[in-house]
């Protein structure tokens, strides 16, 4: 993997694809995934798997607050709908699809100014002028959802905090039992 190593078994929570995904079932050869946003499962070959995806555990204190899913669940369900909102733009500049994928077409999909023809640097700045945010907003969305998924696209200035207030350790000392 590609952010260190992390144990894979039943329940292991990965970013693969752009996506949270959950491992449901692992026999060795194939890992049968259920991938957060669509509630859909996929089963990929463990060689596939380790080689496309990135832990959900943070590399340093400063992002080891909460992992991905419990960050997610925080949210309230306007911050939830306002994260998954940002990330059908970003996956509609990525892919121009805005749900990321060309088999699950919304109406009018994909946009000539999201073509898959048109250079990364032009759908960003369609996507920027649509919302009315900076050009560079946009491909800092892109980078943070290629990096961790939905998650990455959190405002963590708005993001709730959880845990001790007193020393960190005592948080990674509570996770490490829990």
């Amino acid at each position: 993997m590609s952010d260190g190593s992390v144990s894979l078994s039943v329940g292991s929570r990965l970013i693969y694809d752009g996506d949270l995904v959950e491992v449901t079932e692992f026999d060795g050869a194939q890992v049968t995934v259920r991938v957060e946003r669509t509630n859909r499962f996929r089963t990929l070959g463990i060689g596939r798997l380790v080689t496309a995806c990135t832990s959900t555990q943070a590399s340093t204190q400063d992002d080891a607050d909460l992992d991905v899913g419990t960050t997610l669940a925080a949210l309230t369900p306007r911050q939830r709908a306002e994260v998954a909102q940002r990330a059908g733009h970003v996956r509609e500049v990525m892919t121009g699809f805005r749900s990321g994928y060309a088999h699950v077409v919304q109406p009018g999909e994909p946009r000539p100014e999201y073509a898959m023809t048109v250079p990364v640097k032009q759908r960003y700045r369609a996507k920027a002028a649509e919302l009315g945010v900076n050009q560079r907003t946009v491909e800092r969305w892109v980078a943070e959802y290629r990096q961790a998924g939905e998650a990455g696209l959190i405002d963590t200035r708005l993001a709730p905090r959880r845990g001790s207030q007193v020393d960190p350790r005592w948080d990674e000392a509570a996770r490490r039992l829990g």
